[in-house]
């Protein structure tokens, strides 16, 4: 019988996760880069009147879309942006009010290996920036 339990679920994508990117590139023939750019184009195009709060990348793997959210972000608003996750306050009712005015992306997922190569990927981008 297929063990499909949690730790069984999360094991086998920690193991992917080095290559996961790779298998997804490839398997898409690349088209997965502009599924995820037109993905956020419908959902802002829908989206862009309404008020600005956080955005939530469930299941995020390895942040991929969370990083294409980013981008948009970045690009139509980066003035209005003061601050980071570095700037946060002391206080969870600032930290609170801090993330519902603006427009932050959060990823989380399963697999602490999917997360720690989206990691990876943005002090690589922040870093190209510099």
């Amino acid at each position: 019988m297929l063990d499909k339990s949690p730790q069984t679920i999360r094991r086998l994508f920690d193991q992917i996760a080095p290559r996961y990117d790779f298998i997804n590139h490839t398997l898409s023939l690349g088209l997965d880069f502009s599924w995820r750019r037109r993905a956020v184009e419908i959902v802002w195009n829908d989206l862009r009147h309404e008020p600005r709060g956080p955005i939530l990348d469930v299941c995020c793997g390895t942040g991929d879309f969370s990083i294409a959210w980013s981008r948009k972000l970045v690009s139509v608003d980066d003035t209005e942006n003061d601050g980071g996750p570095e700037e946060m306050f002391d206080s969870p009712e600032a930290n609170s009010q801090w993330c519902r005015d603006r427009s932050i992306v959060v990823g989380l997922d399963f697999s602490q290996a999917m997360l720690d190569i989206g990691r990876q990927k943005i002090r690589k981008i922040r870093a190209e920036k510099t």
